[in-house]
């Protein structure tokens, strides 16, 4: 700055001068502005977090159990898958299963035993227990030649 345009201290015989304060308008576009940004990242973020989440948490999801018994009644350990996701789990030794987070609606339940399959359709109502009972499986074999 050139001599000639700094201030003299004539200026600054009352003290430090106070800063001008913006007008009105400058300050209601900076809150928009803010404003705006908070909803974009709060819409980012909630897109972020639904998108690793499983559709379950908008229909709703259930719980299947049941028992999976031989051809001789005898409980058997056996492989249950529900098609169309990625939700399986096995029965116990004493044949029982129970699978949880199954989305609500229609759903196939397929029993798998000793290289067989055995598909069994029911209806899962969120926050319900759906007992499809007793399964019997009764394994296929290889014919004799």
């Amino acid at each position: 700055m050139p001599l000639e345009e700094s201030p003299s201290l004539n200026n600054y015989k009352q003290g430090l001068p106070i800063e001008k304060h913006r007008p009105r308008n400058q300050r209601k576009i900076a809150w928009t502005f803010i404003v705006f940004l908070s909803i974009i990242t709060l819409s980012l973020a909630l897109v972020l977090h639904l998108k690793n989440q499983p559709v379950e948490i908008f229909i709703g999801s259930g719980t299947i159990t049941g028992e999976v018994i031989g051809e001789r009644n005898q409980p058997v350990e056996a492989k249950i898958v529900i098609l169309g996701t990625e939700i399986e789990g096995e029965s116990n030794l004493e044949g029982y299963f129970e699978i949880q987070n199954v989305p609500a609606g229609n759903q196939s339940v397929v029993i798998l035993y000793q290289g067989s399959g055995w598909e069994y359709l029911t209806t899962i109502t969120p926050g319900q227990v759906t007992n499809i009972g007793k399964i019997k499986v009764i394994p296929t074999s290889e014919p004799n030649n």
